[in-house]
């Protein structure tokens, strides 16, 4: 089982090193659509609140508002959002439940392995005066 985990910890940063900033900025650019696709899958539902998060941070990071993060962690965000809000995927979203497990976890792997650095993000966006409860909407403006 720990070498299952590694084996996804390591193929998950190897995909990380692929990212660019034209992937980054491809997240900030369909921020909503992500969230809205989490909203409406009865199995991500519950992940909205730290989809929100690695949203936010994107964004933020993207637009170079915060940069109290790694570029590897900000890419670890982006593998996570686009592989759940990529149509095509391992496990096709189709397939009811099923579909959306991997979607899953990918996002808890993603969670796990940068929750650090979401922790500090939420606590620097608590630090700013002009703050929405929703760190999309808040980006939108």
């Amino acid at each position: 089982m720990a070498e299952a985990k590694r084996l996804n910890e390591e193929g998950f940063w190897g995909l990380t090193s692929r990212v660019t900033k034209e992937h980054a900025q491809k997240v900030a650019d369909t921020a909503q659509k992500i969230v809205d696709r989490v909203l409406k899958s009865e199995v991500l539902r519950k992940l909205v609140d730290d989809v929100k998060t690695l949203v936010g941070m994107v964004r933020d990071y993207v637009k170079g508002d915060y940069r109290d993060v790694s570029w590897k962690s900000i890419a670890a965000a982006v593998v996570a959002l686009l592989y759940v809000a990529d149509p095509i995927d391992l496990v096709p979203d189709v397939i009811p439940i099923v579909g959306q497990l991997d979607d899953e976890a990918t996002l808890l792997l993603a969670i796990y392995l940068i929750g650090d650095d979401m922790r500090r993000y939420r606590a620097w966006l608590e630090t700013r005066e002009v703050l929405t409860d929703d760190p999309v909407q808040r980006l939108s403006s």
